[in-house]
């Protein structure tokens, strides 16, 4: 309310009273718990729009980034902060050439059960699951950021869930007997710019096997995981193969061929 009666104060431009509208229309139908936006790749990173904001979806990353304080999202004021690990939003949006007016970390997103359906250009912010599915798995949350078992070339490990991963990654020792494909520029938080070598990797979760394209964990980050208990980051590429419902607050994840 305080945030809504500052809005009035300050006036309310056209996208506030549009946002205003669309809530009053949305309580009157009994949907206030769900909200559909489009879904699109933006030079390997998944991005949405919200409210005319590029939004860069990051469950990587713990705390979401804006330009302003607060953020309003579903009847909600979000915290914002301004940089993470010393980089701030104009340099990530240097990183993946593309304006984003707000990254969504965990701290938010960690809060909704999330459907993001690539191949329809869809993603569902909903307080309930929307859908089920046999391929459902326990999905670990450390610090907020998703985490899973696979099984990495007949290895069994654990590895984050990172949207705003573009490639996936696996430790250096999963490598020794793959040709490499090729090598691709990326970049991380505190650690800047890098390149790494890519391979076609077999990854099975359950009774499901793809296969991904992976680089190498930086010596650095591949430390920082291990301690962790990872060994691995499914990026991108995974939410093109299936339809991904992450439920945060049931500590799940269901799969949609």
């Amino acid at each position: 309310y305080e945030y809504m009666a500052n809005e009035i104060n300050d006036g309310l431009n056209e996208m506030s009273y549009k946002r205003h509208h669309q809530e009053e229309y949305a309580n009157k139908r009994a949907r206030m718990d769900a909200r559909d936006y489009r879904l699109h790749k933006v030079n390997g990173h998944l991005f949405t729009t919200i409210d005319r904001n590029q939004v860069l979806l990051d469950t990587g990353i713990p705390i979401s980034l804006g330009p302003q304080q607060g953020w309003y999202f579903m009847h909600e004021v979000h915290p914002m902060s301004q940089a993470y690990m010393g980089v701030t939003l104009d340099q990530l949006s240097q990183f993946v050439n593309a304006p984003i007016d707000v990254l969504l970390g965990t701290d938010v997103l960690k809060k909704k059960c999330i459907l993001l359906e690539l191949n329809r250009e869809r993603i569902s912010f909903s307080t309930q699951p929307l859908i089920r599915s046999r391929h459902e798995f326990p999905l670990s949350l450390l610090m907020g950021v998703p985490g899973l078992n696979v099984d990495v070339s007949g290895k069994a490990c654990e590895v984050f869930l990172d949207t705003g991963s573009k490639l996936s990654y696996i430790s250096a020792s999963f490598t020794k007997e793959l040709l490499s494909t090729g090598t691709e520029k990326d970049f991380y938080p505190g650690l800047g710019e890098f390149e790494t070598a890519v391979y076609e990797v077999e990854i099975s979760l359950g009774d499901l096997a793809f296969t991904l394209r992976c680089g190498v964990l930086p010596t650095l980050l591949e430390t920082t995981l291990s301690v962790a208990g990872k060994k691995g980051i499914i990026g991108v590429e995974f939410f093109e193969k299936f339809a991904v419902q992450l439920n945060f607050p049931g500590k799940t994840i269901s799969l949609r061929s």
